[in-house]
């Protein structure tokens, strides 16, 4: 999914979120510059961490069940993770655009499949770990988004992938010591 093209959004959040951006470009001259950000499903961990997102759900299956389920596996998905989206924000306060009006971008840092992803999970090598895969009972689209227009806009390279997140999920750093997480913990159950 590029910028350029039309979106047609399915669902009630990213119709809202669409109409959002027609009302800041119908007004855009109200304003001196609009930056609009499409974000990929972001993942990692935080305070309010959101497990329905799937790199996360697919980590903390792992890390509390022992095994990943995934429905068909091919389907690919836009990510970023949410450190990487701080930076990005970071990065929009700090710069002029230099361009009075609207902007739109897409910002991902990767498109990988389902199957990719519970890959890289059970080549971390955090104890025994099953895959187990579900045919699709319809099917599945991928959905790919093109960051390239953003790359280029900031020269902001990302830094957090989905191999951090696997060994960030698994441990966390307090005072520069590793200590093992509890899956059991109020913040993850």
């Amino acid at each position: 999914m590029h910028e350029s093209l039309t979106p047609r959004p399915a669902e009630p959040y990213s119709r809202s979120k669409l109409m959002a951006e027609n009302i800041l470009r119908a007004r855009q001259s109200h304003f001196k510059d609009v930056v609009v950000l499409r974000l990929a499903m972001v993942y990692g961990d935080s305070p309010r961490l959101k497990e329905e997102f799937i790199v996360n759900r697919l980590i903390l299956d792992a890390a509390r069940k022992g095994y990943i389920r995934i429905i068909g596996g091919a389907q690919r998905r836009p990510q970023i993770h949410v450190r990487d989206v701080a930076r990005v924000f970071e990065e929009l306060l700090h710069t002029q655009t230099g361009k009075t009006g609207y902007q739109l971008f897409n910002v991902g840092q990767c498109n990988p499949s389902l199957e990719e992803i519970a890959r890289e999970i059970l080549d971390a090598g955090r104890g025994a770990l099953t895959v187990f895969h579900q045919p699709p009972a319809a099917e599945t689209d991928s959905f790919i988004l093109d960051s390239g227009s953003w790359r280029e806009f900031s020269g902001l390279n990302f830094k957090y992938d989905i191999g951090y997140a696997i060994d960030e999920f698994f441990t966390k750093k307090i005072d520069d010591a590793e200590v093992p997480v509890s899956f059991t913990e109020a913040s993850y159950v």
